[in-house]
């Protein structure tokens, strides 16, 4: 066999990298939650995700095979490839998911994870942000930041492990550097609690205070339950602007709620007055929308309040017509709703709150379900990333397909 016909067969050997039914208890992309997202009903169990790899036969000693070996000290790589046939367009600093469970890392990966490295083929470290790593499971999931992605870009990048002399690269700031807050809500939260912390990834501060919701089933990790009563209190509410500026907001929900909920309100309190910033599910019908008190609603026409997980967002584009914002939101990373509204600038001294209400308003009672994901940003962000946001977190094994180990 030529070397190089070699070294491609080796890259692309046998992978078990899908979601295997009939598990129980992951912490990883929730089966039932995909399910969901799919359009498959709740079965009630909660399937894990499983990207094990018989370490035994798919390790393979690479040798000098491969002079693309860039982190010489490091024993073990994987390739990670993109799905960039799924995209819609070419991204600049696009934050990737990338999922992995092996028992077989235990005993190569450092106990707390610092020796892990995403790298690219030229040997360009990759920010990230490792969510979660468990050594007696190998369960790994992090985000990983990629100068550019899209349909024509070789969209490839390395994991490399094993290496008990590194110290930790990870890097949520660097990772999360185009969003203003970030929200994973992986944290364990108890029903009724109202002392847990739901950080803000982005590492600017925008950390929320628990007011009774819990811990739930995510689309990607956990998520957040609600159940009609709970909010979430935002630290620093006054750099959470929604008037007047460029800005995307984005978020997973789930819910069978018919009424009108709020998903993140901007207000004094509970109060609908001019200037407050509404966003939430259910004025005139069971739809998502977003309400600029006294200014203007644009909503949807697609039903989200089925019980389904579904990824909505809003999109503001400052000045887009003489001084009107341009307003679109989306479902499941397809635009379903337009409009143009000359916003106002955010009142200060309003609060942020997610799973809130305003008294009197489009969305006057707290939200009863589940949320996940949610992300705000001071950029319109196109309609190509808000699909590659979609896409990636529906499915983030197939979106981010990680080959089989590879011995140096």
């Amino acid at each position: 066999m030529r070397r190089d016909a070699l070294y491609l067969a080796l890259l692309v050997g046998p992978v078990a990298c899908g979601f295997e039914p009939g598990g129980q208890g992951s912490p990883f992309v929730e089966d039932a939650a995909r399910a969901e997202v799919d359009g498959v009903a709740d079965s009630g169990s909660v399937d894990p995700v499983d990207t094990s790899v018989d370490a035994g036969a798919d390790t393979v000693d690479e040798g000098t095979l491969d002079p693309t070996w860039t982190e010489k000290a490091w024993a073990y790589r994987r390739r990670i490839d993109v799905d960039g046939s799924s995209l819609k367009g070419d991204l600049d600093g696009f934050v990737v998911p990338v999922v992995l469970t092996d028992p077989g890392l235990a005993g190569k990966v450092s106990s707390d994870g610092r020796d892990l490295r995403f790298v690219a083929p030229d040997g360009l470290a990759l920010p990230f942000e490792l969510a979660r790593w468990e050594p007696s499971s190998g369960n790994l999931m992090a985000w990983v930041r990629l100068p550019k992605t899209g349909p024509t870009q070789p969209n490839t990048f390395f994991l490399y492990y094993g290496n008990a002399d590194a110290t930790s690269s990870a890097s949520p700031a660097k990772t999360w550097e185009s969003e203003t807050a970030v929200w994973h809500f992986d944290e364990v939260t108890t029903e009724g609690g109202t002392t847990a912390r739901l950080v803000d990834a982005s590492t600017l501060g925008h950390d929320g205070t628990q007011n009774g919701s819990a811990t739930a089933p995510g689309v990607i990790l956990g998520g957040q339950r609600f159940d009609g009563k709970d909010v979430v209190e935002v630290d620093k509410p006054d750099e959470i602007v929604l008037g007047d500026v460029d800005c995307t907001f984005a978020v997973w929900i789930k819910t069978t709620e018919g009424r009108q909920q709020g998903i993140l309100i901007k207000a004094k309190g509970e109060t609908h007055e001019l200037g407050d910033k509404l966003i939430g599910t259910g004025h005139e019908g069971p739809y998502f929308g977003t309400d600029h008190g006294w200014v203007g609603f644009t909503r949807t026409d697609v039903a989200v309040q089925d019980g389904k997980w579904h990824h909505v967002a809003w999109v503001q584009r400052k000045d887009d017509k003489g001084k009107a914002e341009s307003w679109k939101l989306y479902v499941d990373g397809v635009e379903k709703g337009s409009g143009q509204q000359e916003t106002r600038p955010d009142v200060a001294g309003h609060t942020v709150r997610i799973g809130a209400k305003a008294n009197g308003s489009y969305f006057d009672n707290p939200w009863s379900g589940d949320l996940d994901e949610l992300r705000y940003a001071k950029v319109a962000r196109a309609p190509a990333w808000i699909a590659a946001l979609e896409r990636s977190q529906r499915d983030p094994v197939a979106f981010s397909k990680v080959g089989p180990e590879v011995a140096r």
